[in-house]
């Protein structure tokens, strides 16, 4: 600054003070922009910190220097015409005139520069030059990027917003050209409600405070055609903090976007269904529980009913069973009054039948739930009767009993309790004569379709010839006929003693 006092051109009419000298001296340093005194010879007379510090050099280094040293060699030629069109009339051009060149600094890099020229101060030759990074690295890595790639849109704004970089890739996804574009505000892209909201001035707004701006929405294309653009404004400062522009990468993402909206309103319409369905089940499950609530108040009513008509079944069984008795004791002491022959025996046999019957009875009124006879705890009571009934001694025949798991209903139990005995009382009264011993072996199986009976004794068989079809005995005829209600015929054969087999299809 020494070197531009000493030139005396600070001295001029308009400044004879010397606090007026220094005022303009601290506006030369403290400007942002790098400022160079240059004097009508084309040296540096003076420069401000802004660009000693942008370029690499001291002041002593500069002062004194031509102009030239801040310009590579093939764009010197450009800055001297520049000058050389400025001195003719600098009056005809504004003071932000400007013209885009390189620079060079001390280490030899390059970078693009906006030089703006004007008078040092009027009644003096030479000019001030005011140097301003026209794009700093950043921005012009992204604008050569850009520039090369169309998968992703990128391009750069100044720092109103103005569009000042356009790449293949921007022009790929919102189908303008450059030369449509350059210049023109930043919003010209967002959608009419977007811009009435002030939408892309907000995303620059927020990009120049925090940085950097996210930004997800749609898009205005060339032709009308919405975009869903996805990407980042990236605010872009030179080294003294000052916003020098924005930086825009943006990717088409309209096929994401539809999906994803596509996915959300199924998963609306599948929530809404959902909660349809969900309603629906909810009033299945009340009427399933109303109508619990009723088949339970109705089984707790048939369960009343139920143990009312077991109870009074058990008393029907009981006094069939203490009337059957009556008849049993009514039939033994009119037997007694006969003498022994044909009559008295018809009456003991008939005797034996009834209690048959009787058993029957007394049994189902002693199950608890009258469901079913069990069959071997009634051939038992059988035989201990018809045994009790004859004149046969104690002991003198045993009891060979082997069954399945059978119940019998009063409809089956009765001929099938009259069946048996009259096959066992046979087979005591004509097998074991002269008091001889012996088996009575009881076999009831189930088989496919029928249950096999087999009533087989140890005593002297069969008679020659015997034929149960021709025999005149009422018993065997009996016996045949309730084989016969129960859905099979009597088989007889010689064993080693009388073998009497039947398959019953309805037992």
């Amino acid at each position: 600054m020494e070197a531009i006092q000493a030139s005396g051109w600070l001295n001029h009419e308009l400044l004879p003070t010397r606090e007026s000298t220094g005022v303009l001296l601290a506006l030369f340093e403290g400007h942002p922009d790098m400022l160079a005194i240059v004097d009508a010879q084309g040296n540096i007379a003076g420069a401000n910190t802004p660009l000693l510090s942008g370029f690499g050099y001291s002041r002593q280094e500069l002062e004194g220097q031509s102009i030239g040293l801040l310009l590579p060699e093939p764009v010197r030629h450009l800055h001297e015409r520049h000058v050389r069109d400025y001195t003719q009339d600098p009056r005809a051009r504004a003071m932000n005139a400007c013209v885009n060149l390189r620079a060079r600094n001390s280490k030899g890099s390059e970078f693009a520069v906006n030089v703006m020229l004007w008078p040092f101060l009027c009644g003096h030759a030479g000019y001030t030059m005011a140097v301003c990074r026209r794009l700093n690295a950043e921005i012009e890595k992204h604008r050569i990027t850009g520039k090369n790639t169309d998968e992703h849109a990128i391009y750069t704004l100044d720092a109103q917003g103005r569009i000042v970089s356009w790449g293949a890739g921007a022009q790929k996804l919102n189908g303008y050209t450059a030369d449509e574009v350059l210049g023109r505000h930043y919003s010209m892209l967002s959608t009419p409600e977007d811009r009435q909201e002030g939408a892309p001035e907000l995303e620059l707004a927020h990009a120049a405070a925090t940085g950097c701006c996210f930004t997800d929405s749609w898009r205005t294309s060339k032709d009308g055609t919405l975009v869903w653009s996805s990407g980042v404004i990236s605010a872009v400062r030179d080294g003294a903090g000052a916003l020098n522009g924005f930086i825009r990468v943006a990717r088409d993402r309209t096929e994401e976007k539809r999906f994803a909206d596509a996915r959300e309103q199924w998963a609306a319409e599948l929530e809404l269904r959902v909660v349809e369905r969900t309603r629906q089940l909810e009033d299945s499950v009340e009427e399933l529980r109303r109508k619990n609530e009723e088949a339970q108040a109705y089984a707790e009513i048939v369960s009343h009913d139920l143990r009312e008509k077991e109870v009074l079944l058990g008393e029907i069984h009981h006094r069939v069973k203490n009337n059957l008795q009556v008849v049993q004791s009514l039939l033994k002491m009119r037997a007694r009054l006969l003498p022994a022959g044909a009559v008295r025996t018809a009456i003991d046999t008939t005797v034996e039948r009834v209690n048959a019957m009787a058993l029957v009875h007394e049994r189902l009124y002693q199950m608890p739930d009258l469901a079913g006879l069990p069959l071997s705890r009634y051939l038992q009571d059988l035989f201990c009767g018809v045994i009790a009934s004859s004149s046969l001694k104690a002991g003198q025949v045993r009891l060979e009993l082997e069954t399945d798991d059978i119940s019998l209903t009063l409809d089956r139990a009765i001929p099938f309790g009259l069946l048996m005995n009259e096959l066992v009382s046979n087979s005591l009264k004509h097998a074991f004569p002269n008091g001889r011993c012996g088996t009575v072996a009881i076999a009831v199986h189930r088989i496919p379709g029928a249950a096999r009976v087999i009533v087989k004794d140890n005593g002297r068989g069969l008679p020659e010839n015997f034929d149960a079809g021709s025999c005149p005995s009422m018993g065997l005829k009996l016996a045949a006929s309730l084989a016969h209600q129960l859905g099979g015929k009597l088989e007889f054969t010689n064993r080693a003693g009388c073998c009497i087999e039947s398959s019953l299809t309805r037992l």
